[in-house]
């Protein structure tokens, strides 16, 4: 949510509760409050990287993590994105 935004209700509470890792027992911890804050701010603001260039790398993994899988970016749909101008991939 920080990094993506509000969950909609309607997947939020589409799936069943997690299960606590260490005990099998559905988590009752629950988290209130996020603050929103994009990759490409967090890349900049946090990290110092140039602003053209967080705003590049933080926007191309966007497509593929669209809360609704059937709206996600395949890999193969990235292709031809700007940010891997001039990148050689062999075999």
């Amino acid at each position: 949510m920080e990094l993506l935004g509000e969950i909609p209700k309607g997947i939020a509470f589409s799936g069943s509760s997690p299960a606590s890792p260490s005990t099998g027992k559905e988590n009752s911890d629950t988290l209130t409050s996020f603050c929103y804050w994009p990759l490409n701010m967090v890349l900049h603001n946090k990290y110092l990287s140039p602003k053209p260039g967080a705003e590049a790398l933080g926007s191309f993994p966007l497509p593929m993590q669209h809360l609704h899988p059937d709206w996600r970016a395949k890999a193969s749909e990235l292709v031809d994105d700007n940010l891997l101008d001039g990148v050689v991939v062999q075999g």
